[in-house]
């Protein structure tokens, strides 16, 4: 039997309440990306125009993360991102980066966080199994793709898994939220396992923002807000939130779906 974790934060708290679930029928979610690839244009390599982008919440420092680019089974080129996500709506934003990104199908590209860590793994005409298997994502771009389009996430959310998915040949919009597509602001979302018989720990969480790279929020059915941290035991959250820097995560291979 897994278990799951949640973190909650009662309102005038400064501390972490850790919620642990381990009962039967307990279940949840598959992983949430809150960091994520936006937006991909690959053709025209003569144009010197291949370019993805990442978005996020804003503050997310992106700084030695990296994404890896597989032409089919081959690492094709490998890009180390610098800067923070700003603030360009409800408090989400995009960054825009240059890369070797490949023409042929399939081609993939991966996100790793600072430590290694895979965060996302995408892929165009085809799945991928170099490092894991890839999440297609349905679409991608042709010789009619001029120098100025690309593909694009659409929909409204605020992690990868809440929009609709992906459009191909669109007018490029790299370095700001996407025409299509709506960053919500915070929502009371109901959380999705049942924490009945859950047992709570409190802590202090010094580098909550760098724990957050690894966990989703939603509500408990109250008025108190839990992160959910799949795969997390209660020592390797405690481990995670008084290191400054990101931590190997000690979930099983993320599974793309």
């Amino acid at each position: 039997m897994s278990l799951h974790f949640g973190l909650l934060w009662p309102v005038g708290f400064t501390a972490l309440l850790l919620l642990i679930t381990g009962v039967p029928g307990v279940s949840a979610s598959g992983p949430r990306h809150a960091t994520f690839i936006n937006e991909i244009h690959y053709t025209n390599p003569a144009s010197n125009q291949q370019v993805f982008e990442i978005a996020g919440k804003a503050g997310t420092d992106l700084q030695d993360w990296t994404v890896v680019m597989y032409e089919g089974g081959t690492v094709h080129d490998t890009v180390t991102l610098t800067g923070a996500i700003p603030d360009q709506q409800e408090g989400f934003g995009t960054l825009a980066f240059q890369g070797n990104i490949p023409s042929t199908h399939p081609s993939a590209l991966a996100l790793k966080d600072a430590a290694g860590n895979l965060v996302q793994f995408l892929s165009s005409g085809g799945s991928s199994r170099l490092g894991g298997t890839s999440k297609d994502i349905g679409v991608v771009e042709s010789g009619a793709t001029t120098a100025v389009q690309s593909m694009q996430l659409h929909g409204t959310g605020q992690t990868y898994e809440d929009f609709i998915g992906w459009q191909a040949d669109l007018q490029q919009s790299f370095g700001k939220v996407n025409d299509n597509q709506a960053f919500a602001a915070d929502q009371e979302q109901d959380c999705d396992f049942d924490e009945e018989g859950g047992k709570k720990v409190t802590f202090y969480c010094p580098y909550e923002s760098i724990l957050m790279e690894h966990c989703y929020k939603c509500f408990d059915g109250s008025t108190q807000e839990v992160v959910v941290c799949p795969g997390w035991s209660k020592e390797d959250i405690w481990e995670q939130c008084y290191s400054p820097v990101p931590l190997p995560s000690p979930s099983p291979e993320p599974v793309w779906f």
